[in-house]
């Protein structure tokens, strides 16, 4: 059975029309927005951004919660701050502004260090509820969402970034029909991972 979904990376590029294409400017390669970080790390979120200006995105904006502002504010000149519930997270009271940066947006990077905050559980499921582009989500960001996955798994436009054990949580949650196990060989993960993602209408792609 040929599967169309699979793609061989040669010494040519593999989507030539994407190269062809690649905007010749800054203001015509896209807006991105990333959001993450917490007052103990914000590590997820420079990274992110240092990628994403490499990959050649046209530009970028940062929303941190305000507890890192005296940290950060000169590492990320870039870096925008929302309020913060007293452990230094995101608290409720930041979604209207985050919503609002990422109306600006194309695109939106949660990109993790987010911390455990209820709080902050609150405010990522109100937001992924009302942002309607596209989303992407990893590292502990996937763990907001892991044991009631609707949110995301519902969601049109939604890319997901994460562990084999968080993909597990998820499926599980999700009462996806097949197993995700750390021994399963490329073919069946790939497989898997096929059927997972058109059946819940997201991307995914797992990473050890």
């Amino acid at each position: 059975m040929e599967r169309t979904y699979w793609h061989k990376q040669g010494n040519e590029p593999l989507f030539p029309d994407l190269v062809w294409s690649r905007p010749q400017t800054k203001q015509s390669a896209g807006k991105l927005l990333i959001i993450g970080g917490n007052v103990h790390g914000f590590a997820a979120v420079g990274n992110a951004y240092a990628e994403a200006m490499k990959a050649g995105v046209g530009t970028v904006r940062i929303v941190l919660p305000d507890a890192l502002q005296k940290t950060v504010s000169k590492l990320l000149p870039e870096a925008e701050f929302a309020i913060s519930t007293p452990s230094g997270s995101f608290g409720q009271a930041a979604l209207a502004q985050l919503l609002e940066q990422a109306s600006w947006a194309e695109g939106v990077l949660i990109a993790g260090d987010l911390g455990r905050n209820s709080e902050t559980a609150i405010v990522l499921e109100k937001f992924v509820y009302k942002y309607i582009r596209q989303l992407t989500l990893t590292k502990d960001a996937i763990d907001y969402f892991t044991h009631a996955p609707q949110s995301i798994t519902n969601r049109p436009a939604t890319a997901l970034v994460l562990s084999i054990a968080q993909l597990q949580q998820l499926a599980v949650a999700a009462k996806f029909e097949l197993a995700f196990t750390f021994d399963m060989d490329l073919l069946h993960l790939i497989e898997a991972l096929q059927q997972f993602s058109q059946k819940f209408s997201l991307m995914s792609s797992s990473s050890t």
